[in-house]
């Protein structure tokens, strides 16, 4: 498991969808900016955003530690309702995709849960150059 500690009492600022990539817009207490890729999203839950997101815990999960309760929350499932068999075959998909698990956890405001096949974190003037870029031109 990946912790980026420095985001700690930092800010999630935006999250943008841009066909399979998630880009999600994070900076730490100091005001440093950066934004985390996740490509090849396959899940992707996010909600109770607010003025001020601020971030307990940002993590990243390697395929072999997610968990029974991390399928049920990116999928927004429901235990005992019957989806034992779902929720068996979508941790067997994650495991043989060896895909990687985000979580961002707020201490107030916004969350994030989202499934991909990589993550990458990188400053923000990096993703600029690279990504505003692409979507001028």
């Amino acid at each position: 498991m990946i912790s980026y500690t420095e985001f700690h009492d930092g800010w999630l600022e935006g999250l943008w969808l841009d066909r399979d990539i998630l880009h999600v817009f994070l900076s730490t207490e100091q005001h440093t900016h950066f934004v985390l890729l996740l490509r090849d999203v396959v899940a992707l839950t996010a909600g109770t955003f607010s003025k001020q997101n601020i971030i307990f815990e940002v993590q990243i999960k390697d395929h072999q530690e997610v968990t029974l309760q991390d399928v049920r929350d990116v999928y927004e499932i429901q235990p005992g309702q019957g989806h034992e068999d779902r929720e068996a075959n979508l941790l067997e998909k994650i495991h043989t995709e060896k895909l990687v698990y985000l979580v961002i956890d707020p201490s107030c405001g916004a969350n994030c849960l989202a499934l991909g096949r990589s993550a990458e974190l990188v400053p923000r003037h990096q993703w600029k150059e690279h990504f505003l870029l692409d979507q001028v031109l």
